[in-house]
């Protein structure tokens, strides 16, 4: 579980590294191991019916809590990614995060057949849990080669927001006015917003700049960051469109002013605006 786990946050963030404090991560092995090797050594002194029930059932149970406390930490990251991906990218939708998290569906599921497995040997005949333990096996081969082929085919996959955008400690000298400037002209005269899949390094490729330094420049000078950044000048873009053409629907607005989806495009309308788009046309126009 811990190098399941890892490979999220490596897959997560293209500067994720091993620390030393990792090495505590191997304590949950640790005490298995102990745990595993006390309940051999147990085995020898008592009856085979009570190891089994009581030494097989505390083993589970231990490799259970340490599953789901890994798929717990799993989860967080996936939310916090997601959460950092919006600031980093204009309303697109990862493709990384969607994989993420399919693949953790999937290993809760086959891990779902491990509990009732074990649940299942304490109560019933091994027929049934041989067939879950073959069922188990195949999801796990299945999950392994998952991962192996997204690799091959999409190795770009796996690097989709930078930690150290994120940490954006003090400049030493203020970024110069100009260069707020520079990206405003550029903005409002190529109107990039229009592109939904627009991101903070793009952006910042277009001005000649760093992603760090766009970020820093966004949130210092202007209280913002790049999603708000953006969505504000594809909010103004279709405001004029749905006056300008009233018979345009309000799906070719959306995806016009550089929007993806209409959910999106309500939420930022509505934040900017105080109404949703229809409610802006009719009273506009009126």
């Amino acid at each position: 579980m811990p190098a399941f786990f890892f490979f999220f946050i490596a897959s997560c963030y293209s500067d994720f590294r091993l620390r030393r404090h990792d090495i505590l991560h191997l304590i949950p092995f640790a005490l298995t191991l102990i745990f595993g090797l006390t309940l051999s050594k147990s085995a020898a002194f008592a009856p085979a019916t009570d190891v089994f029930f009581s030494g097989t059932a505390a083993a589970a149970a231990l490799s259970h809590i340490i599953y789901y406390a890994y798929m717990i930490a799993i989860v967080v990251t996936l939310w916090r990614f997601r959460q950092q991906f919006r600031v980093h990218h204009s309303g697109a939708r990862s493709e990384l995060l969607a994989w993420l998290t399919q693949l953790a569906a999937v290993s809760l599921f086959a891990h779902s057949l491990v509990f009732v497995r074990d649940a299942v040997r304490l109560t019933t005949s091994s027929d049934l849990v041989l067939v879950l333990q073959l069922i188990g096996a195949l999801l796990a081969l299945g999950i392994t080669s998952w991962i192996a082929l997204k690799s091959l085919l999409q190795p770009g996959l796996f690097r989709d927001v930078d930690r150290r955008l994120l940490q954006l400690a003090p400049r030493q000298s203020p970024i110069p006015n100009s260069d707020l400037k520079r990206i405003v002209d550029l903005v409002k005269a190529e109107k990039p917003y229009l592109d939904p899949n627009l991101n903070l390094a793009e952006l910042a490729h277009q001005v000649a700049m760093t992603p760090r330094e766009v970020s820093e420049l966004l949130n210092g000078a202007l209280g913002t960051h790049f999603f708000d950044f953006v969505n504000g000048y594809r909010v103004e873009h279709a405001k004029t469109l749905l006056l300008a053409t009233p018979k345009r629907s309000i799906t070719q607005v959306l995806f016009e002013s550089g929007f993806n989806s209409k959910s999106s495009f309500n939420t930022a309308f509505k934040k900017y605006v105080g109404q949703t788009p229809s409610m802006y046309r009719a009273n506009t126009a009126a």
